[in-house]
């Protein structure tokens, strides 16, 4: 029931899944940490992740959604500061 403990578990699992190049895996990890509390920090730290590892996955489209979800439900997160910048970056990757 914790804000921050399970999130930021289920997002240094991502972190290590990233760092050993298994970047699916993380992206699963990212996906459930942003997912587990829905607070101020957390959820727009790992939807900013999600939404990194998916670009670099060639899944933008998936991307755009996380990083529209930090533009429409954080947009006083650190993460939405340049979020425009992410938005327009996954929009034109979309095939």
């Amino acid at each position: 029931n914790d804000e921050l403990l399970a999130p930021t578990a289920l997002g240094a699992i991502g972190d290590a899944f990233a760092d050993i190049n298994q970047p699916e895996d993380a992206l699963d990890y990212y996906t459930k940490a942003a997912n587990a509390k829905q607070n101020e920090f957390t959820a727009p730290l790992f939807l900013f992740k999600a939404g990194q590892t998916a670009l670099n996955l060639g899944k933008a489209s998936k991307a755009l959604e996380f990083f529209e979800k930090i533009e429409k439900d954080y947009p006083f997160s650190d993460q939405a500061v340049d979020i425009a910048y992410y938005v327009n970056k996954a929009k034109y990757s979309v095939k």
